[in-house]
């Protein structure tokens, strides 16, 4: 198993300062389960991943380490946003000093 989801899990729970047995009684799980979890001997069912990130506000996705890939026609657009405000303030630049050039 990957290490990313119980390095996440442990992580976040640590931030919170709290013991393997206090967030079981938290998520109504036992303390075995969580240790299980963080030990990547186990995984967390769907509806336990849900708890678990809804009692730190993160999300799934960054518990599980999951990130979605780029969208090549997104980049592309910001990509020629880029370009076109690149070329706005250039020709900007070369018409209001154009004496010097």
């Amino acid at each position: 198993m990957n290490n990313v989801l119980p390095d996440n899990i442990k992580k976040l729970r640590m931030e919170k300062n709290l013991t393997q047995k206090q967030l079981a009684e938290q998520l109504g799980m036992n303390g075995a389960t969580i240790s299980a979890y963080e030990n990547g001997t186990r995984a967390p069912s769907i509806s336990n991943l849900c708890k678990i990130a809804a009692f730190f506000s993160t999300s799934v996705d960054y518990i599980i380490g999951y990130a979605p890939p780029k969208s090549r026609i997104a980049n592309s657009m910001l990509e020629e946003a880029l370009l076109i405000s690149i070329h706005e303030v250039v020709s900007d630049y070369l018409n209001r000093y154009k004496h010097y050039f």
